[in-house]
């Protein structure tokens, strides 16, 4: 009995050890499994990954592309602004980017492109910083001939001239800055209304020929309308060309030249009647006897030609407002040019002194007035309808309007 219990515990206990190996087995390969899975898991998260790091390089690439397409067609101008200090292709001069003088050395690229603009503004600009450097050209030659006079005649002249310059720039704003504005407003708004009239003519004649088409004559009343037909002919061909001939009326223009007429009037009035005054303010009241009198006559002399001065300035204006400075630019000249020959014959030829300087100076200025004047009506009506269409309020309140 007792061997027999042996038997039997030594075989449960086999098929424990047994059973135990089986569970230990099925864990081991549990465990391989799950290893495999976690394997393939990672694997494909780094394929994913790797995939989606690839997009986003081709996308990144892609909005690189764009971008640099976009900032080709915007040119290189708009790419001087995204410029960094380290990327500018200008040295920052030891300041602050972004300073007002780095910024000028930045842009300097843009004032030098001619593009459309750019050639549109220096056509302008050009002729008329040259008018304005005419003006002093001509004061130094002035000078250097009353140098040849005496200190005396240098003085007299310098303050006179002072003298005139200081009343005439009074009146510079209104008789130029505020007509270029306005002539250029209103040759705007007429060209515009002018186009729209001639389409509108153009389809009443393409409508007037398609009706007329359609109604073709017999022989008979041909030969008896055919003076009328001849007439007809006339009108419509002549027209367009009295239209196209037909000068436009700028309220402004004529506005600013009666202004400006008027203001040269008082100018001179006022200049004349209170010149030894002025000669002894500018002076301080201590201008010895013999420069004081050149003074006197130099400022009187010259105050006749203040009405053509005034109106070169308001026709200086209105042809700024038709972005036209080349004709500034050859009317001054010529006077200039004209007051160095007359003021040469007249100090040295004729022995005129200081009188004789005021005398080619005042004509000068009415020759620059007479120039512009003739270019003036061969581009523009300067004969207004009436009176009301001046329109002297606007003009003269400088574009203010009443609230209302």
């Amino acid at each position: 009995m007792e061997k027999t219990s042996d038997a039997c515990q030594g075989t449960s206990k086999v098929a424990i050890e047994e059973s135990e190996r089986e569970a230990a087995v099925k864990v081991a390969k549990t465990e391989a499994s799950v290893d495999e899975k976690v394997t393939t898991e990672v694997t494909k998260q780094e394929k994913v990954a790797t995939e989606a790091t690839k997009a986003g390089v081709v996308v990144e690439a892609s909005k690189q592309e764009m971008v640099v397409m976009e900032m080709e067609k915007v040119g290189a101008t708009e790419k001087d602004d995204v410029l960094s200090e380290g990327d500018s292709p200008f040295p920052s001069l030891g300041l602050p980017w972004k300073t007002g003088l780095n910024l000028l050395v930045l842009n300097l690229s843009r004032v030098f492109k001619l593009d459309k603009l750019g050639k549109e503004i220096l056509n302008i600009a050009i002729p008329a910083s040259l008018a304005l450097a005419a003006d002093p050209l001509a004061s130094l030659v002035d000078t250097a001939f009353m140098g040849q006079l005496g200190k005396s005649e240098v003085a007299a002249v310098g303050v006179s001239v002072a003298i005139f310059n200081q009343v005439s720039k009074v009146l510079i704003y209104p008789l130029v800055s505020v007509t270029t504005s306005f002539v250029a407003e209103e040759e705007a708004i007429i060209s515009s209304d002018t186009g729209e009239q001639e389409v509108g003519d153009l389809e009443t004649a393409k409508s007037t020929v398609h009706t007329a088409s359609k109604q073709i004559p017999t022989p008979s009343a041909y030969s008896e309308n055919s003076d009328c037909a001849n007439a007809c002919k006339e009108t419509e061909s002549e027209t367009p060309q009295k239209s196209a001939k037909r000068k436009k009326f700028i309220p402004s223009v004529t506005s600013a030249l009666i202004v400006g007429a008027i203001l040269g009037i008082i100018q001179a009035i006022l200049l004349i009647s209170t010149a030894n005054f002025c000669v002894l303010l500018m002076t301080g009241g201590k201008p010895s006897q013999l420069m004081r009198k050149l003074a006197v006559r130099y400022l009187t002399i010259r105050s006749l030609g203040a009405p053509a001065v005034l109106l070169s300035l308001a026709m200086i204006g209105v042809f700024r407002g038709f972005k036209d400075t080349k004709t500034q630019l050859y009317a001054t000249v010529i006077g200039d040019i004209m007051n160095i020959i007359l003021e040469a014959i007249m100090v040295f030829g004729f022995r005129m002194g200081v009188t004789g300087a005021a005398t080619a100076h005042a004509i000068s200025q009415y020759l620059i007035t007479l120039i512009l004047f003739f270019k003036l009506i061969h581009r523009v009506n300067v004969i207004p309808p009436s009176i009301k269409s001046l329109k002297f309020g606007r003009f003269l309140g400088c574009g203010r309007t009443k609230n209302t």
